[in-house]
């Protein structure tokens, strides 16, 4: 009994072995293809990219460790991601001024919606439930918050595969299902919450966050 556990041990040893170098190898196909790229407005874009690619051989080469196999990749595979020139920015800092350019981005587009479209809208079907003057506290603390939301959920992963399409669908899709969280939340706990407010203020919600999510990608693309 020993001696069979011991070899289902080393089969499964060797299989997580054998899936971790296949996971590895797409990897450091991707980063070659990173690192020949020469378009010099993407060379800011490649070093984010870069640093998530590292990070990820690190997870797999720990994944590895922990079941008991073999390293599959060494120490000299790790280059700096990241370069120390001056002028260079790290993620960090990418991110932090992306955020600051999409905060008033999100504003200026919903201020359009809470300006022009919401206001009769919303005191015909719920004006028995406005309040009569705005929360400024909660509602800068929402701007902030739902703007680093959309930042983490489509933005980022959109430029990290340099796709503006995925970023897209996913600011659309965080978009939906927040809003509808959001509205049919109300439609269970508050009396009279009308179905056209749920599907107007969902679809808007989706609209929002698609164009948010899509111009803060375009300026990302710029500034970095």
């Amino acid at each position: 009994m020993i001696a069979v556990g011991s070899l289902r041990f080393r089969q499964r040893s060797r299989h997580h072995a054998t899936q971790f170098k296949q996971k590895l190898e797409k990897v450091k196909s991707t980063r070659s293809q990173y690192e020949s790229r020469g378009d010099a407005n993407a060379r800011a874009r490649r070093r984010q990219s870069l640093a998530l690619i590292s990070w990820w051989e690190n997870q797999a080469i720990v994944a590895a460790n922990s079941h008991g196999t073999p390293s599959v990749v060494h120490s000299h595979h790790f280059q700096p991601a990241i370069s120390s020139k001056p002028g260079d920015q790290s993620p960090m800092a990418f991110y932090l001024r992306l955020y600051l350019f999409a905060v008033p981005v999100f504003f200026v587009v919903d201020l359009v919606w809470l300006g022009v479209v919401a206001p009769s809208l919303y005191q015909h079907h719920i004006g028995h439930l406005l309040a009569d003057q705005v929360d400024w506290t909660a509602a800068i603390s929402f701007y902030l918050i739902y703007t680093a939301g959309i930042l983490v959920f489509a933005v980022a992963p959109g430029l990290v595969s340099g796709s503006l399409r995925r970023t897209a669908l996913s600011g659309a899709g965080f978009g939906f299902f927040t809003y509808i969280t959001y509205q049919l939340t109300n439609r269970a706990t508050l009396p009279d919450w009308p179905w056209e407010i749920v599907w107007v203020d969902t679809l808007w919600g989706v609209v929002l966050c698609t164009v948010v999510a899509v111009m803060a990608h375009l300026i990302g693309k710029r500034i970095g």
